[in-house]
């Protein structure tokens, strides 16, 4: 029986132990703008993408994406805008540290290898640069018709 109570708080201690993974999960919610002049929120559309998958939001807007260790790309578009991007980069989670004095080893071998360890901005903007208006096209005077 005593066997039996040691393996039930070892596994709780273990289950417990990876921090991030528990407080914050392995997903992610980012406010996304895409902003005219780096100011003005203008309505689009914005493509998340990391090694975990890909993520669709309307601007401004949120979304939920999975966490990881690799850089965000985002890749937006708005009408009358020529498509913008950023690339926001993973940092280590706070409560990942937690595991040094806590969880030990096997905490933070799970955060680290299920992307809880690592976190994105909480906001992301875009800059969008206007589509500049067609050149005005000179007049082109007619030759006098040869009789």
């Amino acid at each position: 029986m005593k066997s039996v109570c040691r393996a039930a708080m070892v596994l709780s201690l273990a289950g417990l132990s990876s921090c991030a993974t528990i407080m914050d999960g392995h997903t992610q919610m980012v406010s996304v703008r895409t902003l005219n002049n780096d100011v003005t929120s203008i309505d689009g559309s914005c493509v998340l993408s990391n090694k975990q998958g890909s993520w669709t939001v309307s601007t401004p807007g949120n979304v939920s994406v999975d966490r990881g260790r690799g850089k965000l790309n985002v890749a937006c578009t708005a009408p009358d805008y020529q498509p913008g991007s950023a690339v926001v980069a993973a940092s280590i989670n706070q409560d990942a540290n937690g595991n040094v004095l806590v969880g030990g080893a096997v905490g933070t071998i799970v955060d680290y290898s299920d992307g809880a360890a690592y976190q994105y901005p909480n906001e992301i903007d875009v800059p969008m640069v206007p589509v500049p208006p067609p050149a005005p096209v000179a007049a082109v005077q007619a030759a006098p018709a040869k009789s």
